[in-house]
């Protein structure tokens, strides 16, 4: 249910933000740790992609309390 809150200008830098048909993907960079239980993914730093024209680029989120080693698993969930 998170949101990412790019500006439009930095969406221009990869071509999306002037054409809202274009497709894109949104991408995490994830850390595996010893066991899945112990891997993480980092939620500050997510990366666009503009699929339409094979651009690319990787954007800070400010203003959020995401970090770079948010645990896949919540605590104790055993799975």
């Amino acid at each position: 249910d998170d949101e990412m809150d790019i500006n439009d200008e930095e969406l221009e830098a990869i071509g999306i933000a002037e054409d809202k048909d274009k497709e894109f993907s949104a991408h995490l960079i994830v850390t595996l740790g010893k066991t899945f239980e112990q891997s993480t993914a980092n939620l500050l730093a997510p990366i666009m992609i503009n699929i339409t024209d094979k651009l690319g680029k990787q954007f800070i989120l400010e203003g959020h309390d995401y970090g770079t080693k948010h645990k896949l698993l919540p605590e104790g969930s055993g799975e």
